[in-house]
């Protein structure tokens, strides 16, 4: 794991990375983002988001802003060839620790789609729990 750092996401970084990004995400249900939707302006986007890198290559990332008294992870993604690695544990673990350390909040949320049977599970293994179901989307949430 010698080759694996986390970094910060900007925009500079995802507009020069944005092929790779669109890589990431390429298998992903339902997926519909392009460029634009990646560089949106959210509140707090850029203080949030983060990117893992194995080798100087984007592997994953966690796209993400603040919503409502939570921080709310639109794009969580571990590129198809680096998944149950452990890199998703990875990459939420210090998504975490920066909330926690810089900003003040007590709980994270995201929506899944009911299908993705695997990402629910990831998700519940790491304590998020389901309060809402809308349209076979579910919202799950994570008290920190």
């Amino acid at each position: 794991m010698d080759n694996i750092k986390i970094i910060s996401l900007t925009k500079g970084i995802v507009q020069k990375n944005i092929s790779c990004f669109l890589d990431i995400i390429s298998d992903g249900l339902h997926e519909y983002w392009q460029e634009n939707e990646f560089l949106y302006e959210l509140p707090c986007k850029w203080e949030l988001s983060i990117a893992l890198t194995y080798n100087n290559k984007i592997i994953g990332f966690i796209i993400s802003s603040f919503k409502t008294n939570s921080f709310h992870i639109h794009k969580f993604f571990i590129h198809r060839n680096y998944r149950n690695y452990g890199y998703g544990k990875i990459l939420l673990q210090k998504y975490e620790e920066n909330i926690i350390s810089n900003f003040n909040s007590t709980s994270i949320t995201l929506k899944v789609y009911a299908e993705n049977k695997k990402a629910i599970s990831f998700y519940k293994n790491h304590n998020f729990i389901e309060i809402n179901t809308t349209n076979n989307i579910l919202i799950l949430q994570k008290s920190l």
